[in-house]
């Protein structure tokens, strides 16, 4: 037999011994390990091998070796509670990217593993000319984590299961949650590890959320609104009516987000909405793309093409809501008939596309 048939047999022998094993033989072998390597001490003191070491202290190093190598300690590092702010700046060639602390650029550190034990990361995205590809604030903390699932509740537009958790700037889940994430945060029921964890992610949305919450305060509560500030208005899994068409309709919003026209280059704010559609064979939930284009100062938001159903005063939207649902009942008893006279307008639109 070859050296290197001699080999692969010695391998394979040496495996299923090994996968045989129980973990009672491997604490035997580790403890008969120890005793070999004190009795080889002793022997070196006697001998005079051991320089500077008596008998105890060379059998006490050999025990706590053998002790080391059988109980190997955790490297799990503690989560630090605290806002970090990185600069990711790409590089060429598919090089690995640099990550910077953004105030301290001499500080280089391209193992981005060394900020996973931050509670909070703002990541600020350059690329290799330093200019901004995105600001992302990530939510490492599972405390905070579990807090933001817990508050949300679903939004189609961000995965809560993912670990960290994203939001892109200008953080409009953080807004359109701000009140609920801050009642959690101050819930008499949390620990005081929690409210510390909670505590930094609402300091975060007070100092990055001041701005987009003022500008609010000043116009929705009057009954206007601005093209910059218009998604705010507008969360996901929301109901929102169309007040302007001839036939009002209600749609419940899935996302969100701002387009440009390709036409001319002008911005408009696209939603995808589910409603109830009959195209002459199918009745059912369907999926239809609603827009509102810029539009320069302010406005009223009972005149957007799209108002959101909580921002319609009380009254006119409990009249709103059972019109629309009366009206939509009559609509359904009607479907199945065959024959009807009608004497009125007709409203003709595209076919639309039902949802499987």
């Amino acid at each position: 037999m070859s050296t290197f048939e001699l080999s692969q047999t010695s391998f394979r022998t040496t495996s299923i011994i090994v996968a045989t094993m129980s973990l009672a033989d491997y604490e035997s072998i580790f403890r008969g390990q120890a005793s070999t390597m004190k009795s080889m001490a002793k022997e070196k003191v006697r001998s005079g091998g051991t320089r500077g070491m008596d008998a105890e202290e060379a059998s006490t190093t050999s025990a706590e070796h053998s002790e080391d190598k059988s109980e190997p300690q955790s490297t799990a590092r503690k989560m630090i509670i605290q806002l970090v702010d990185i600069t990711q700046r790409e590089t060429s060639y598919g090089d690995r990217p640099v990550v910077t602390l953004t105030d301290k650029y001499h500080q280089a550190k391209e193992d981005d593993e060394k900020f996973a034990e931050y509670a909070l990361v703002i990541r600020r995205r350059i690329d290799r000319h330093r200019e901004s590809i995105g600001v992302t604030l990530e939510v490492q903390s599972d405390i905070i984590r579990k807090g933001i699932q817990d508050v949300f509740g679903e939004y189609p537009s961000v995965n809560l299961l993912s670990s960290p958790i994203v939001f892109s700037e200008p953080y409009y889940p953080l807004f359109h949650f701000k009140e609920g994430l801050e009642a959690y945060a101050s819930a008499v029921d949390r620990t005081e590890e929690e409210k510390e964890h909670m505590l930094v992610l609402t300091k975060f949305m007070k100092e990055n959320l001041a701005k987009a919450i003022r500008q609010y305060e000043s116009m929705v509560p009057n009954g206007y609104i601005s093209y910059d500030y218009l998604q705010y208005l507008f969360r996901p899994c929301q109901l929102v009516v169309s007040l302007h068409d001839e036939l009002k309709e209600c749609f419940y919003i899935i996302a969100s987000g701002e387009r440009s026209n390709s036409s001319n280059d002008e911005r408009l704010l696209q939603f995808v909405g589910l409603c109830w559609k009959y195209d002459g064979k199918t009745f059912g939930p369907c999926y239809e793309i609603l827009k509102i284009p810029q539009f320069s100062g302010v406005r009223k938001i009972l005149q957007l093409e799209l108002v959101p159903l909580n921002l319609i005063a009380p009254k006119a939207q409990a009249e709103l809501r059972q019109s629309l649902i009366s009206r939509g009942k009559r609509w359904r008893a009607l479907v199945d008939v065959s024959h009807c006279e009608y004497n009125g307008e007709s409203i003709m639109r595209p076919a639309i596309r039902a949802v499987n």
